[in-house]
């Protein structure tokens, strides 16, 4: 990526990411994610950012598909690389509601 490219993101000017904001935006901006929400997590013992993305115009995704795999992997290359990430795809949910008037 180049670093204009990061710069439009709103990534680091140092060309990586680093809070889960950032996490979140690079991962929007990916090529095939529509939607994307990073939360600051812990495993336990050391902090972790959680990365939920959901496929553009809900196309699904695969945890094996080359999309997920590269996005991870970008995650990685352009973020701290001494934070721990975990990448998952949304679960769809569907909630039925009744109501009486």
């Amino acid at each position: 990526m180049t670093r204009q490219a990061t710069r439009a993101f709103g990534c680091k000017s140092t060309g990586s990411i680093g809070f889960h904001q950032d996490y979140e935006d690079f991962s929007r901006i990916y090529a095939g994610i529509g939607k994307a929400y990073a939360i600051e997590l812990s495993d336990g013992r050391l902090p972790l950012i959680h990365v939920t993305i959901a496929g553009a115009g809900d196309i699904p995704i695969d945890e094996n598909s080359d999309l997920f795999r590269n996005l991870r992997q970008a995650l990685h290359d352009f973020g701290d690389p001494f934070q721990k990430i975990q990448l998952a795809v949304r679960e769809l949910l569907m909630i039925v509601i009744e109501a009486r008037v």
